[in-house]
């Protein structure tokens, strides 16, 4: 357990506030432009801050603005990448571009969906209390680390890919969008390894619990290899590797 680990996501996300917030950087928009835009958008859903600090609409902005417009430079390229793959893309596949986005930026989002997708693959539900209790294995007893899973899960259920049972905190599968676009998947699985280890087996990426609303089974070897950024190391027939260059 690293006490130390940082969260870095601890607000309750919108699939709709990333497609706005991508949208405003595929039309040209300045940081600036975008982050008024945003403050205008979430004033009637989200309070501001006063004088006491940062509110929780200054917070998500912040949130939202680090996932497509102010990225970090080593995401850089693949955040490119993938408002590339969102502009050609069926609207109804959008929700796995922002959810690989957001997986990538924040790992914190990534771990609660792998725990999340082990249980629901288990016993085919996942309740609040399980999902805290393994998270803390991993980031501590913080209370931060509690409002924050907790935030994610609800997230996901605005997201449609959990569904609240008859019993409060416990939760079923909800939608799962199969992807059949070769580029797509291959972006997907590198978020998966921007997100954590920077390698593993092909077939141990493709099927994380992490991807349990999506499906990127048809993804192939030489779709992983068209991707620049990148490299897959062959041992034997059936040992394939997949590493960030």
């Amino acid at each position: 357990m690293n006490q130390e680990r940082p969260v870095g996501i601890d607000r309750r996300i919108r699939h709709e506030w990333l497609e706005y917030t991508a949208s405003l950087v595929m039309a040209g928009n300045s940081k600036e432009d975008i982050a008024a835009a945003l403050q205008e958008k979430l004033k009637d859903v989200l309070s501001g801050g006063g004088d006491s600090g940062r509110g929780c609409r200054e917070k998500t902005i912040t949130v939202l603005m680090r996932v497509w417009a102010n990225t970090p430079t080593r995401l850089s390229p693949f955040k490119n990448a993938g408002l590339q793959i969102l502009g050609r893309t069926p609207v109804d596949e959008h929700l796995a571009i922002h959810w690989s986005a957001l997986m990538a930026t924040y790992p914190f989002w990534r771990d609660v969906a792998e725990i999340t997708g082990r249980l629901l693959g288990l016993q085919g539900t996942a309740s609040v209390s399980q999902v805290l209790r393994r998270i803390k294995e991993t980031y501590g007893e913080r209370q931060t680390v509690s409002r924050s899973c907790q935030r994610a899960l609800r997230s996901f259920v605005d997201w449609g890919v959990l569904t609240d049972t008859d019993v409060k905190g416990v939760y079923h599968l909800g939608q799962r969008t199969r992807i059949t676009d070769p580029e797509l998947s291959a972006w997907i699985l590198e978020a998966m390894l921007l997100s954590g280890a920077s390698s593993g087996t092909l077939s141990e990426v493709r099927a994380s619990p992490a991807l349990f609303s999506l499906d990127i089974s048809v993804l192939k070897p030489s779709d992983v290899e068209r991707n620049s950024r990148l490299e897959m190391i062959r041992h034997g027939l059936d040992y394939e590797l997949v590493k960030l260059k």
